[in-house]
């Protein structure tokens, strides 16, 4: 699982200077979440090597590593965000990352998921699933104090989209898509849709054709 930065219309946050409304640290989620831990500063450098796997996996742009690190930085030392990580007996199997950020056009704070990942050895596993849990409870416990604040979640993916889309609809509602131009990569909204219908076709020994962009359980045509 690998949903990597987030351009769902956030304004990004630099951890140096503070949101308003002023929630700009992960003290509001510091108490403890079943199976996922409060990353430290010396965690910081374990953390960036298992994203350098995300980012030999996932990556659709060039990796700078001083704004990795920073990024890093900024969760680990609750300036400006919020790094969950699982512990195993080698080492750290899997992390999210989370960012304070507002869009454009409010004041109001959400948290911004800009990683979650599992390490390819340790996929067979429920890490992805609770992970998110644990970015669901810190926006729960950072909200207790009265002012909302939102997770936004997402993903962004060169492999497996189907899975993992199922995945976050299990656990928010959903409330849009990406899209982006000027990348070399496969159409894996097309790949989703052909994984939805191949076990209609192993089932009924067909599936009737519908037109070029309906959707293939009602053949309406899509907005």
């Amino acid at each position: 699982m690998s949903a990597e930065h987030r351009p769902h219309g956030a304004a990004p946050a630099v951890a140096a200077q503070p949101l308003t409304p002023p929630v700009t640290s992960a003290e509001g989620a510091r108490t403890s979440f079943p199976g996922v831990r409060l990353a430290r500063p010396e965690d910081e450098e374990p953390i960036y090597r298992l994203l350098l796997e995300l980012y030999a996996e996932n990556a659709l742009l060039p990796m700078s590593e001083a704004k990795a690190r920073a990024a890093i930085r900024a969760g680990t030392r609750g300036e400006g965000g919020i790094v969950g990580v699982i512990d195993g007996a080698q080492g750290i199997e899997g992390s999210i990352g989370m960012a304070f950020s507002s869009f454009w056009y409010t004041d109001a704070v959400h948290l911004n998921e800009l990683w979650c990942f599992v390490h390819p050895a340790h996929r067979q596993s429920t890490h992805a699933k609770r992970l998110i849990e644990f970015a669901k409870w810190c926006a729960d416990r950072l909200s207790a104090s009265g002012t909302r604040v939102p997770l936004l979640l997402g993903i962004v993916t060169r492999h497996r989209l189907l899975p993992k889309l199922r995945l976050f609809q299990r656990q928010a509602p959903q409330v849009g898509a990406i899209f982006m131009h000027g990348v070399d990569m496969a159409d894996t909204f097309g790949q989703r849709r052909e994984a939805e219908i191949a076990p209609l076709r192993a089932t009924r020994g067909s599936v009737p054709a519908v037109p070029n962009g309906a959707d293939p359980s009602t053949g309406a045509q899509e907005a």
